[in-house]
């Protein structure tokens, strides 16, 4: 029974971490946001518009909160859940 118990707990460890983005996740994710933060767009974030240093933190913050979460396991699953819309009104 112990040893069942533990064969689950490393299973679900294991599982775990394979839900934290990778190295190369992280570095191109880094990239983004140095890109943005020195680019002159502004954004639309419902309804008002925001410099790219203000976007940037903003997503900043989404992307600490989806990896604290476990939800971004690659740049392009950060793209589609945090940078394409807002969690709040889904525009």
């Amino acid at each position: 029974m112990k040893i069942k118990a533990l064969g689950l707990l490393l299973l679900l460890a294991g599982g775990a971490a394979a839900q934290t983005p990778s190295a190369r996740t992280t570095q191109e994710v880094g990239q983004l946001f140095a890109a943005l933060k020195q680019s002159n767009c502004e954004f639309s974030r419902n309804g008002s518009w925001y410099n790219a240093k203000k976007a940037s933190e903003h997503l900043q913050r989404k992307y600490d909160y989806l990896v604290k979460k476990r939800l971004v396991t690659t740049t392009e699953s950060f793209i589609e859940l945090a940078a394409t819309k807002s969690s709040m009104s889904g525009e």
